[in-house]
């Protein structure tokens, strides 16, 4: 009996005390999870101290305040040296602290550092600024992303020389085309990684054209044109145009107008220099260029009528800036063009200027109609009206504006023709009905007159 006493009381001291070590094992872990979370809070609370200050300098006594303490974590971490040392030289290139932003890209990882230049590259091309930094920026990052993917770009095919006159440059410029047995490969074209290459191409080859390296930006051109196709060949073509002889690079451009490709505004006046230089005996440019000129229509004429409408079109009745009633039924037996416009507008406006010379072509023609009509304002009507009739002077435009009505919150006529953004522009055919519709601003005059012209001219 005693012996049976002794061991129940040694199994509840074991019990007792067992449950005395798990209940301070678990709150010595409790207690050392309360300060792993309470470390984490002081590390999070510092880092978002060292990069919400504006002030650089300051910034970059937190951040050697934050390294001391935490030193920096590996690559893709949150707290890595490609988060910490990215942002900060991302803010010394806003301010165009460049030998800091050297400092600092210096300590990312080679993809880090790469994405950082094409960044600022991109940024400072946006505004117009520092384009000779610019340009070495884009260089290197281009360099730093084959380093980085070597294996996926294209190595088959040969340089495209044909047109680089240096054979320095050249040398620098040797670019293996995305050819397989003479063909593109479609395969690599829709890559991923080789579009973005073509990208940051293009980039250096746009900010080379700025900087007047045409011969330097050339073969990236190329580059860019051979990975993105046809977006890219305008580029390419202006490049070329500074760089080959005058009338090969005026027979490369005349293929494209005759494909109905030309959409930037820089191109006439390329298309008439390369002219002069190519035949300075000649003086038949004007006929020359009608030629062209022809020929881009009948090629978008062909590309756009297959996009043509046969829809009803609203019938509407408005005042214009005279306070004459402009009743669209009227208008019957002629093409009308109708443009949904608004102050507030900024592409509307950006668009305006192409509008006045398609107008400016038609002012013979009493079967071609131009509407311009005014919606979404938030002004009064009277308010309206001036700022409006302001504002056509003021820009010499001969824009007939009508005005939209409203019955409720929601614009009359905008929304019969189910207008989603502006500016929207409706052809309307001789019989009534809407024969094209187009949406936004490309950013482009020549685009906006060639596809417009062809619009009318398929519906007359």
């Amino acid at each position: 009996m005693k012996n049976i006493l002794k061991y129940s009381l040694l199994i509840l001291l074991y019990i007792t005390f067992s449950l005395s070590s798990a209940n301070l094992l678990a709150q010595n872990k409790k207690g050392a999870g309360a300060d792993r979370k309470k470390a984490e809070q002081a590390k999070i609370t510092l880092f978002e101290k060292t990069f919400k200050t504006k002030k650089l300098d300051s910034i970059e006594i937190y951040l050697n305040q934050f390294l001391k303490r935490y030193p920096a974590e590996p690559v893709g971490s949150r707290f890595g040296s490609d988060v910490l040392y990215g942002d900060i030289g991302q803010r010394m290139a806003e301010e165009k602290r460049w030998d800091k932003y050297e400092f600092y890209l210096s300590k990312l990882s080679n993809a880090a550092s790469t994405e950082l230049d094409y960044g600022i590259a991109v940024d400072l091309t946006k505004t117009g600024s520092d384009l000779n930094v610019a340009e070495h920026l884009a260089l290197r990052a281009i360099m730093g992303y084959e380093k980085d993917n070597a294996a996926d770009l294209p190595k088959d095919g040969k340089p495209d020389s044909t047109f680089i006159k240096n054979e320095e440059e050249q040398a620098r410029g040797i670019f293996r085309r995305v050819y397989i047995n003479g063909k593109p490969d479609s395969t690599l074209l829709n890559n991923e990684k080789i579009r973005k290459y073509g990208s940051m191409a293009g980039l250096y080859a746009e900010i080379a054209y700025h900087n007047k390296h045409y011969t330097l930006g050339l073969p990236y051109a190329l580059k860019a044109k051979d990975i993105l196709g046809d977006k890219a060949e305008e580029l390419y073509l202006k490049l070329l145009a500074q760089t080959a002889e005058p009338a090969v690079a005026l027979s490369a451009i005349a293929v494209r107008y005759n494909n109905g490709r030309i959409n930037d505004d820089e191109f006439p006046q390329i298309v008439a220099e390369l002219y002069k230089k190519a035949y300075p005996e000649r003086n038949d440019f004007k006929a020359y260029y009608e030629g062209l000129r022809s020929q881009l229509i009948a090629a978008n004429k062909a590309r756009i009528s297959k996009e043509r409408l046969s829809l009803p079109a609203s019938d509407f009745s408005l005042l214009n800036l005279k306070g004459e009633t402009v009743k669209l039924s009227d208008l019957k037996g002629k093409t009308v063009v109708i443009d949904f416009w608004a102050t507030w507008c900024v592409f509307c406006k950006k668009g305006f200027p192409a509008m006045q010379k398609v107008i400016n072509s038609y002012s013979d023609n009493d079967k071609v109609v131009f509407l311009f009509i005014n919606t979404q304002e938030s002004l009064s009507e009277e308010a309206r009206k001036k700022q409006i009739a302001d504002y056509i002077v003021n820009s010499k435009f001969n824009f007939n504006v009508l005005f939209d009505t409203r019955k409720s919150p929601e614009y009359d006529v905008v929304t019969a023709y189910k207008v989603d953004g502006l500016p929207t522009k409706f052809v309307i055919s001789p019989d009534g009905k809407v024969a094209f519709k187009d949406v936004g601003y490309a950013g482009s005059d020549e685009k906006l007159i060639n596809d417009l012209t062809a619009m009318i001219e398929l519906t007359r």
